[in-house]
């Protein structure tokens, strides 16, 4: 229980259970570069410093490169109190220590010490005292070197736990305490009868205890601790120490920074001595020491890109730490993999194996490495945790401004007319998009590019942080024909009621020679809000209706497939409470004897969409429409498919607010025709997901 919290200007402390622990807040609207910059990077400066302070984020450093020539480097905000972040900062580097013990791996591999087919366990693996028991014992007696490099050992955490961040009393504790037997080697022992979520060599499913085990078999086979052999690795190139991490503010190296959570008056009994001692999460929630192979390394941005730069074979390095063969391994594409992205040995591959790097987060810390196949190798540290985990395309989305470098995007298609909006002109000037535009400002915006030329072809509205926001599409216009934007705001408890208002005067205006072209809906504040765009209909052969359906959710899918003169045009889903409220738009096609098949799901899950996506392509049914949404932190899609639409596409989800837009500028680049947008959130972070044309990409 708290008793008591004081806040000073920037120091502040709780007391708890006759502890006193003390956190400090730093005004995040004052952060600024700490080194020299140059003009043609203060625009990339700007977005990630904006990012940093809506993130709440107190310090970062960021290095870059261009095929291994060190362009820019910087340091933002602070390192702690009366201390700046620099370049040469230091900071906790999370999963991003994974292709670090990966290169031990293989450098071991390349002396002959183990081979990547090894079995790990008794009785013919590397760590022979590790006797697998219960149900998945031969699936254990399986499992090699490789799938642990790849995430493939078989263990899955988001089916079962993350072992690693299990508490002390839950493991062998006889064995930790009586017998002073480590910490790791007490985990793999508890580990050794649970049961396997899938058999090992066959899926990726991310795993920090399988890292873990690589760190046991590098101090099997070399007889040292992990940090020593790390050591030992890096010391023919010459970066310096890169050293496991301390649980306390007290670290061995003044460079490194001091660590922050947006909530640092959270606390927790300290890992390392449980029982009588309590602590910030990013402060003894996580044995560092022990987390060494899987996240536990501390390191600065400039020796984090010179370790990386020896795995990039269009860089000449001295005294390249593995062989272009071995790099290549790393690189390959599993056996069980079929698309253009997947994890490789310690590495997180994409653009089928031009662009490469990892991630990492923890608390009190996140960052990223990225090496792309433009030739640009960055390194991005911050000394906070980012709920906001698209970092790669927070960076894409700030070096699309910077005219010297590869991934610029044309200056004149990035209007910024409000702090929140995002405004993206296709190079042809065929399509504009606004990007979470205000609410209360589409009035004026729907004046202004209905003037140029433009009609609203698709619509997407969203609620984040207590405020309305819309995504508009626009479309240029060959003939001008007329529009009318309309919203309504129906109390939750009549929203299906028959004297639903949005009900009579949609039906009203349909009957008054008008149609649906797009709709979309939203809760907020006990309230659905549904917005739709209007179009003159001239065609006598078609007519719409609409229904507003109330349902509670279940988990599973409604899935409608059936021979029909009705097709469902668009639906629009949003979930307040485990309920769905869900708006349809049916057209119905009057005298004509072609018969339509179409498919309309609800409940997807991103995977089963995309899996969809494939089939209905083989029987030549086109996308109609899809949404995705969310109920708690469960993503959902609602989509459909006809025979009467286009069949190529392309989509992308999981982006957030940069990463999505840096993905649209490349597009509109090369004016592919983006048709669709939707946004869902996730764990209080706006996610997007988009459908573009394929047929010109």
């Amino acid at each position: 229980m708290v008793h008591h919290v004081f806040c000073l200007s920037c120091l502040s402390f709780l007391r708890y259970n006759d502890n006193f622990i003390f956190y400090f807040l730093f005004p995040l609207d004052k952060l600024k570069a700490n080194e020299e910059t140059v003009s043609t990077m203060e625009c990339f400066d700007r977005v990630l410093m904006d990012f940093m302070a809506d993130q709440r984020i107190p310090g970062a450093s960021f290095i870059i490169s261009y095929h291994g020539k060190i362009l820019y480097a910087q340091g933002y905000g602070v390192a702690g109190p009366c201390r700046l972040s620099t370049s040469s900062s230091k900071y906790r580097i999370a999963s991003i220590t994974k292709p670090i013990t990966a290169m031990a791996m293989i450098k071991a591999v390349e002396e002959g010490r183990i081979g990547l087919q090894q079995k790990v366990f008794y009785p013919h693996g590397i760590l022979k005292h590790l006797k697998p028991s219960g149900v998945s014992v031969k699936q254990m007696w399986k499992i090699t070197v490789r799938d642990l490099l790849q995430h493939s050992g078989g263990w899955d955490r988001e089916k079962d736990m993350d072992v690693v961040f299990l508490p002390l009393n839950e493991i062998h504790k006889d064995d930790l305490v009586k017998n002073a037997v480590p910490y790791n080697e007490c985990l793999a022992k508890f580990m050794m009868d649970k049961k396997l979520q899938f058999n090992p060599g066959k899926h990726h499913a991310y795993s920090n205890y399988g890292y873990l085990l690589l760190g046991l078999i590098l101090e099997e086979v070399y007889g040292r601790n992990y940090e020593e052999l790390i050591h030992a690795l890096l010391d023919s190139i010459d970066v310096g120490r890169v050293c496991s991490g301390q649980e306390t503010r007290q670290t061995e190296d003044y460079m490194e920074v001091e660590y922050y959570e947006e909530d640092s008056s959270t606390i927790h009994d300290h890992v390392t001595l449980p029982g009588s001692t309590v602590c910030q999460p990013q402060y003894g929630g996580l044995r560092m020491k022990d987390a060494a192979a899987y996240g536990g390394l501390v390191a600065s941005v400039y020796q984090l890109i010179e370790i990386f730069h020896h795995l990039d074979l269009d860089i000449n390095v001295k005294n390249r730490l593995l062989t272009e063969t071995s790099i290549q391994k790393m690189l390959t594409r599993p056996s069980y993999e079929d698309s253009e992205d997947w994890y490789g040995l310690g590495l997180d591959i994409q653009d089928s194996g031009q662009s490469w790097g990892h991630t990492g987060s923890m608390d009190g810390s996140s960052g990223t490495f990225h090496r792309d196949k433009s030739g640009l190798t960055w390194v991005l540290l911050f000394n906070a945790c980012s709920k906001d985990t698209d970092l790669d395309g927070l960076i894409k989305y700030g070096l699309s401004k910077v005219s010297s470098l590869p991934l610029y995007c044309w200056k004149s298609e990035i209007i910024e007319p409000m702090a929140t909006e995002i405004v993206i002109v296709r190079q042809d000037e065929e399509q504009v998009l606004q990007v979470m535009l205000p609410f209360e400002c589409n009035g004026r915006n729907l004046f202004k590019y209905h003037r140029m030329g433009y009609a609203v072809a698709f619509v997407d509205i969203f609620a984040f942080k207590n405020e309305l926001f819309l995504n508009l599409l626009w479309t240029k216009l060959e003939t001008k024909f007329d529009t009318m934007f309309r919203h309504w705001k129906i109390d939750q408890n009549e929203f299906d009621c028959i004297e639903n208002i949005a009900l009579r005067n949609v039906t009203e205006i349909l009957l008054n020679k008008w149609k649906i072209l797009d709709l979309s809906c939203t809760f907020i504040h006990d309230f659905v809000i549904v917005v739709i765009i209007f179009v003159r209909n001239e065609d006598k052969d078609i007519t719409q209706s609409i229904t507003f359906t109330k349902v509670s959710y279940y988990d599973g899918k409604e899935k409608t497939e059936k021979k029909t003169v009705t097709d469902i045009l668009k639906q629009s889903v949003c979930v307040h409470k485990d309920v769905m409220y869900i708006v349809t738009v049916h057209e119905d096609l009057i005298c004509k004897k072609k018969v339509h098949l179409s498919a309309s799901y609800l409940n997807l899950t991103p995977d089963e969409f995309l899996s969809e996506l494939r089939k209905k392509g083989k029987i030549k049914k086109g996308l109609m429409y899809c949404e995705f949404y969310n109920i708690d932190d469960k993503v959902l899609v609602n989509a459909s498919w006809s025979k009467r639409e286009k069949l190529n596409c392309y989509q992308r989800y999981g982006a957030s607010l940069y990463g999505f837009s840096y993905e649209v500028l490349q597009s509109f680049q090369r004016n592919i025709p983006l048709r669709m947008i939707s946004t869902y959130n996730v764990e209080g972070i706006l996610n997007f997901a988009g459908i573009w044309s394929a047929s010109k990409l």
